[in-house]
């Protein structure tokens, strides 16, 4: 497969065939026909994004790539086909590689989204930006393989720094694959400390992208708590009103998406639940999501006592059992996994951070 052609080379097939046309065309532009357009640091990471995306090769991006059958392997002869033939494909896409690096360095990143449709909120970037980060990843390993440890911790702090982009999203789900993204980088910068082939100078590269992640709640999760909450009480306010607002509730969310509260089993609790949630008006639900925000708060007050996910979980229980209203029981998250995710990376994060401080 040959390298796509970047826009300067495109340009120039373009005026070779154009001629004239083109340079009057030229000519318009630097007579002023085009709109002022953005500094670099204003742009939209996510445009950057997304055009980086659409430049790879689809099969690459869709490539199963299983990480724990390659562990620290640094032989080529050993890699797995599927690995080495992502990463030919990858080498020759040099523009979507550099985009997905450019676009993490850029303070802005905003993919719009339409909170407005509340629980039915579609996140089609999530997806593609795990993707783009495990291309990220396997360039890196490659690199390392061919001995350019400087090349390949730039696609590492890379990883690491889109890892933050997502997390003003508000939305956990957002907040949880910054996480994964951030957590393959760091298994990746383990691999090249192991390695002996990682250099002062690429180490450095990589303690600079992961220092930030080192900040308290550096990846959103605690402001998700908010933030999810916030979405859930102006999506049912809008979206359920009048007298059938609990039972449309029921119908066209909860067992039409065959929803259930990871903290609220299927059991005889769980059924009283929804029958009380549908025989509610616009304004009963609107009190269930009031009385369901106090758990919310409770979870925020907890997040940085001692043993937080214990403490989250023994809010969860009550909500469970019905302190916080029928609506809760149905669809409060499981903030205390989540919590318990983040006090195992925020570890990581400092014992990585140690170890490139002592690569000389």
């Amino acid at each position: 497969m040959q390298t796509p052609m970047n826009f300067l080379s495109r340009s120039a097939a373009v005026c070779a065939i154009a001629g004239s046309v083109c340079f009057t065309a030229v000519a318009g532009v630097h007579g002023g026909t085009l709109p002022p357009g953005k500094p670099p640091a204003e742009r939209n990471a996510a445009l950057v994004y997304w055009k980086a995306w659409t430049m790879f090769d689809e099969q690459a991006l869709k490539a199963n790539i299983d990480w724990n059958q390659i562990g620290d392997n640094l032989d080529p002869a050993k890699m797995p086909e599927e690995f080495t033939k992502t990463a030919q494909t990858i080498s020759q896409w040099r523009d979507s590689i550099d985009g997905l690096m450019v676009a993490s360095t850029m303070p802005v990143c905003d993919f719009e989204l339409a909170y407005e449709h509340g629980f039915q909120l579609l996140l089609p970037h999530l997806s593609k930006f795990r993707a783009g980060a495990r291309m990220l990843r396997v360039d890196a390993r490659r690199l390392l393989m061919e001995h350019k440890p400087e090349e390949a911790a730039e696609r590492v702090a890379a990883m690491l720094r889109s890892s933050r982009q997502l997390r003003t999203e508000g939305v956990l789900i957002s907040s949880l694959v910054g996480m994964a993204v951030a957590s393959n980088a760091i298994d990746e910068a383990e691999v090249m400390i192991e390695s002996g082939r990682l250099t002062p100078a690429a180490a450095r590269t990589i303690e600079v992208a992961l220092d930030p992640l080192g900040e308290p709640d550096s990846l959103g999760v605690r402001a998700c708590v908010a933030g999810e909450g916030e979405i859930m009480q102006s999506w049912l306010a809008t979206r359920f009103t009048g007298p059938t607002a609990g039972k449309d509730f029921i119908e066209q969310w909860i067992d039409a998406y065959g929803v259930g509260s990871p903290t609220a089993p299927k059991d005889e609790s769980y059924l009283a639940a929804k029958r009380q949630v549908s025989g509610m008006n616009g304004e009963a639900l609107a009190g269930g999501v009031t009385r369901m925000l106090d758990a919310y708060k409770l979870v925020d007050a907890a997040w940085d006592t001692p043993d937080a996910p214990a403490a989250i979980d023994v809010i969860s229980e009550s909500v469970r059992r019905g302190e916080y209203g029928p609506l809760a029981v149905l669809v409060f998250p499981s903030f205390g996994k989540s919590r318990a995710s983040v006090a195992k990376f925020d570890t990581r994060v400092a014992e990585v951070s140690q170890r490139l401080g002592e690569v000389k």
